[in-house]
């Protein structure tokens, strides 16, 4: 359920940020616009960076194009897998397309059994499948930035401190982000200093958690 869940999330946001760079790119005023809108009924994510790839120059490589396909064969087919009665003969198909990915290009070896503790999301599992994201977001990015400048639009226009932001202008450094809101915690926990800020929080009538329960 958790691969299923991060398939979808990441299918769609690559698919509309491909859509929005072939809109950029191919919207005429004088084209038939109806036909474009057809042809961006799809889910195909490689055929859409076809298109964007006819028109700007991106430096994607293999990896990147089988992750697109991946992406595209979950959202066209596997996602519906467990709404069909083949799905009890195959239930994780999505968790084998996905682990299959990770073994390849990082040499490893991933158990496939579907026993009662689930294969551990190591960090360098996160730390590559979270290059391999935004090396393709940020490419599309720019595509979307330089030619939405070029027709004085502000589509690619970012609000400050977004996730947005984090993964289109920044290193996407999210573990070191999980990170500090743990020291920010422990600050707050053991901070004497006063301040307005720092008033008001105390002033929080905290929920009533269990103390016994801290650990978890």
């Amino acid at each position: 359920d958790e691969i299923f869940e991060f398939l979808y999330n990441i299918s769609v946001g690559l698919e509309r940020l491909l859509k929005i760079a072939v809109v950029l790119i191919e919207h005429k005023d004088d084209s038939d616009q109806e036909a474009l809108e057809k042809s961006l009924i799809t889910h195909n994510h490689l055929e859409l960076m076809k298109r964007v790839r006819e028109q700007c120059t991106l430096n994607l490589g293999p990896p990147h194009n089988e992750f697109l396909a991946l992406l595209g064969t979950f959202y066209t087919s596997l996602r519906y897998d467990r709404f069909t009665l083949s799905s009890v003969y195959d239930p994780d198909r999505e968790k084998t397309a996905l682990l299959g990915f990770l073994r390849k290009h990082l040499k490893v070896h991933l158990d496939q059994s579907s026993g009662f503790f689930a294969t551990q999301n190591d960090t360098r599992y996160r730390k590559y499948i979270r290059g391999i994201v935004t090396k393709i977001s940020g490419a599309l990015f720019e595509v979307v930035r330089n030619k939405a400048s070029e027709l004085n639009l502000y589509t690619y226009e970012l609000r400050h401190g977004s996730r947005a932001e984090t993964i289109f202008l920044g290193e996407a450094d999210l573990p070191a982000e999980e990170v500090l809101w743990k020291e920010l915690l422990v600050f707050f926990m053991n901070t004497k200093y006063s301040s307005g800020h720092l008033d008001f929080l105390r002033s929080i009538e905290p929920l009533a958690f269990d103390p016994a329960l801290a650990g978890d």
